[in-house]
């Protein structure tokens, strides 16, 4: 019980002991009057006669009743005790963001290995070349389908390289790496009309089933005369084409030339036969295609372009850019189709003769 309905307890008691008291002792002294001077001083008597009663009992109430001891203040019991914030049983555990079983991995970006040149790679497109403004027609085929493998180099580069390198296997003299080349007044430089020759024949030669494989495609490139030859070699080619044209101090020369090595090459006399049948059938079809002026074949052994090759190899010399009328004659773009058709054809009737 509280002390509030205590202390209500003894005061009802109170009344309820005085209250008769009260009428008693009218009743008795006046016949049913009432005599209120009598009812303070029972009360007070009984208040008296209680009081230390009533003081002793709250005083017992308040320094003793064990349940009414204050729980302390937010304190829960064990069972109450709430669960960590934000913690979940061990089966609930969040699986990480973003994890995949292995057989979902997905595949790495760009870990398909590119195929290498000038195997099976289509190379045709309508974006001309920038540098000659020659468009590809050209679409590779495998070396089991073709009439034969020809590498084409397109002699020179837009920079020179005068570092020395050896002109043969051994050779203790030297020559630059790559020369700068000649430049024809209309024309233009001999590096970019080498290039627009190569890039012209590879599409006819690719009409014809041939694979065709070019030592370079654009001028911004550095690779010496002797890297050219490895090209070719490295690649199993079965011919290898220099793409050249002639100049002179002597303005009057004039005219197409093949070049090859003599049937005495220190390095590999071996292939004088081949690369001097190629070397007179190319010639001889270039000028029947053009108004060159034959100069037929030119044999030496002291180009490194040559010395260096392990295949039948030749170099064109096609027109001198130092002579007006052959400068004005590669300037047309019909003329040089032309001259790449007698290429062409020089090099279907040296396979036909090789497998006659």
């Amino acid at each position: 019980m509280s002390i509030k309905h205590k202390i209500i307890s003894y005061i009802l008691t109170i009344l309820l002991i005085t209250v008769p008291f009260v009428f008693a002792g009218c009743s008795e002294t006046n016949e049913g009057e009432i005599i209120p001077s009598q009812v303070p001083v029972l009360t007070n008597a009984l208040i008296q006669d209680l009081s230390p009663a009533l003081t002793d009992a709250l005083t017992q109430d308040l320094t003793s009743t064990p349940t009414l001891t204050p729980t302390p203040t937010n304190t829960l019991s064990p069972a109450l005790t709430p669960t960590p914030t934000n913690t979940l049983s061990p089966a609930l555990t969040p699986t990480p963001a973003k994890a995949l079983t292995p057989s979902k991995t997905p595949y790495p970006t760009n870990t398909l290995t590119p195929t290498p040149a000038n195997t099976l790679t289509p190379t045709a497109t309508n974006t001309p070349n920038s540098e000659t403004g020659i468009i590809s027609t050209y679409i590779d085929i495998p070396i089991e389908e073709a009439k034969g493998f020809i590498c084409l180099n397109p002699g020179h580069q837009h920079n020179s390289n005068t570092e020395q390198e050896p002109d043969g296997p051994g050779s203790s003299v030297t020559k630059k790496k790559v020369s700068y080349g000649a430049a024809g007044e209309l024309s233009g430089r001999e590096s970019v009309l080498n290039l627009k020759v190569a890039l012209i024949l590879r599409n006819i030669l690719g009409e014809r089933g041939y694979k065709v494989l070019l030592t370079r495609e654009t001028e911004m490139i550095n690779i010496s005369n002797i890297e050219r030859a490895q090209i070719a070699n490295e690649n199993n080619c079965d011919l290898l084409i220099h793409l050249h044209h002639n100049s002179s101090s002597n303005e009057a020369k004039k005219g197409a030339e093949t070049i090859c090595a003599t049937k005495n090459n220190p390095y590999h006399p071996e292939l004088y036969n081949d690369s001097s049948l190629l070397a007179k059938l190319v010639i001889d079809a270039v000028c029947e295609k053009t108004e060159f002026v034959n100069k037929g074949v030119y044999y030496s052994d002291t180009y490194t372009g040559i010395n260096w090759s392990c295949v039948p190899v030749i170099f064109t010399e096609l027109g001198y850019l130092s002579n007006a009328e052959d400068d004005a004659y590669l300037a047309n773009d019909d003329n040089i189709y032309l001259m790449c058709e007698g290429i062409a054809n020089g090099i279907d009737a040296y396979f036909k003769q090789k497998t006659e």
